[in-house]
């Protein structure tokens, strides 16, 4: 595999990710009944927007030919395609069903950042493009400042998690 292969295979899995997280926080901000919660949903759909379209800028640089500043391989983490982070078709619509908590909805966005956080650290590090490096760098920050969103929602509704009187 050519490292621009290597990296259009890395930006399509972001993509796909990042495609799969907005549909997911757009409709869990729809279900969620606690208000602060439903707006923290709205806020990461947004972010999420903001993700693509980073991604889908470099995509297109990479179809007009300008690609990274360097072009050595770029590693790409394996990644079952098959298995999404985020639900899909009937599993977005399991993953909500009518009475689905909001506590169980922040529970499974607490997850799935978890894993792109690890998606991310994992394709930074591995990266040897400084400008490849610094966007994957960029991308686990992000899914890290959502999983602590994401913690104090639950935490506001649920209490503080491990805490016992």
């Amino acid at each position: 595999m050519t490292a621009q292969e290597s990296a259009l295979r890395a930006l399509r899995q972001a993509q796909a990710l990042e495609e799969e997280g907005l549909a997911f926080y757009r409709q869990a901000s729809q279900e969620a009944t606690d208000p602060k919660t439903r707006q923290a949903l709205a806020d990461l759909a947004r972010d999420e927007e903001d993700h693509l379209r980073l991604i889908s800028y470099q995509l297109e640089a990479f179809r007009r030919g300008q690609g990274w500043s360097f072009q050595p391989a770029v590693p790409v983490p394996v990644m079952d395609l098959k298995a999404p982070l985020f639900p899909r078709g009937q599993d977005l619509k399991r993953a909500l069903l009518q009475d689905t908590t909001d506590l169980q909805a922040l529970s499974f966005g607490l997850d799935i950042e978890t894993r792109s956080y690890a998606l991310y650290t994992r394709a930074a590090a591995k990266s040897v493009v400084p400008e490849a490096r610094a966007m994957y760098t960029f991308l686990a920050s992000a899914e890290r400042a959502h999983f602590e969103i994401l913690m104090m929602r639950y935490e506001a509704l649920a209490g503080p998690v491990g805490w016992q009187h």
